[in-house]
């Protein structure tokens, strides 16, 4: 099984992006909340990958973080979620939303993921809703990242942020630089494809 891919940003489109791997390139199907954090084109990137095998195809798809692709593995495996309508669940909404909308049984919201009927809502909330609590997905604060002064209102955006930048393999010293240098340009409606754009300019590897 393939767990992550780390290599040069190749090319991409609306739906996967292909990695440089020492001249072997990889294609990786990934959500387009995935597509927009992508740094450009030639620099290197890790992708946490699930490996998905059938009789006929072998395919990857991808996260920018482990607790996305453990997430994404637990969806996958209801009945009449796919790996496409996975992938569609994070380009609709975040983790921490996904989990929301299970967890307070929020049928109208699954439903707004293009795939989701009505039915499939209600089998993922009674499959999952007991599961995912007994999961641990990383928080921000588990990260060990130094702190930084920022407003309540920023806080969600900055945790998110810690996350993408920890699992993306930069150090706690490397994320405290980055934040501080772009903290000026960051807004609290900003999404976190966005915030991360501007973070990786001020980052150096």
């Amino acid at each position: 099984m393939i767990g992550f891919v780390h290599g040069i940003v190749d090319d991409y489109d609306d739906d996967s992006v292909t990695l440089d791997v020492d001249g072997i390139g990889y294609q990786i199907f990934v959500p387009n909340t995935v597509v927009g954090a992508l740094p450009e084109i030639g620099h290197a990137v890790r992708i946490f990958t699930h490996h998905y095998i059938r009789e006929d195809s072998q395919s990857l798809f991808g996260f920018l973080t482990r607790e996305d692709l453990k997430l994404f593995s637990q969806l996958i495996l209801v009945s009449g979620v796919g790996p496409k309508v996975g992938l569609k669940f994070f380009s609709s909404m975040n983790s921490t939303q996904i989990i929301s909308a299970i967890m307070s049984e929020n049928v109208a919201v699954l439903t707004t993921v293009p795939g989701v009927g009505k039915k499939l809502a209600e089998r993922l909330i009674i499959e999952l809703k007991d599961k995912l609590p007994k999961l641990s997905f990383a928080s921000a604060s588990s990260l060990g990242a130094a702190s930084i002064e920022i407003s309540k209102g920023m806080k969600p955006l900055h945790d998110d942020l810690l996350v993408a930048l920890k699992q993306l393999g930069y150090s706690n010293d490397e994320i405290k630089t980055g934040l501080s240098r772009s903290s000026d340009q960051l807004t609290e409606s900003m999404s976190l494809e966005s915030a991360l754009k501007i973070v990786f300019r001020h980052l150096v590897k």
